[in-house]
């Protein structure tokens, strides 16, 4: 009984500290791309971290910030895609221990690719919506 009762005990703390994680995690992913832009436009690591600023910035962005993460997640999936792909036709050069080197190259070149397309999604953004974002001059 003692035994069973520490591991209803450590079960139901478990699910608290997933349910913790997966919200920290649902939270990260909606506000990378609100960090990013104010992190393009104010260049202060203070204001990127500040979830303020960054709640501005999506309620200024308004709907274009539904179109950016709409993209970003279309990004994921591309590079998730790729990774696949490029693992199975590159399946030959599995080394035990090693990995598939030449598919880990080629897709980190690609994914290094998205990662420049989704930083001039946000800036193009960013341009679009200088004017409520009060970044013109």
């Amino acid at each position: 009984n003692e035994r069973a009762e520490m591991i209803k005990q450590v079960i139901s703390k478990g699910i608290l500290v997933l349910l913790a994680g997966g919200i920290c995690l649902l939270w990260g992913l909606f506000y990378f791309p609100a960090a990013s832009a104010v992190a393009s436009y104010t260049r202060s690591f203070g204001a990127t971290i500040n979830p303020a600023v960054g709640l501005d910035t999506i309620r200024r962005l308004g709907f274009d910030y539904v179109k950016i993460l709409a993209f970003g997640l279309l990004l994921a999936i591309a590079s998730g895609m790729v990774g696949g792909v490029l693992g199975a036709l590159l399946s030959p050069f599995d080394l035990p221990r090693v990995g598939n080197l030449p598919a880990s190259a080629i897709g980190s070149l690609f994914g290094f690719y998205l990662s420049v397309v989704f930083s001039c999604v946000i800036g193009f953004a960013l341009y679009k919506n200088a004017e409520k974002l009060k970044l013109v001059r």
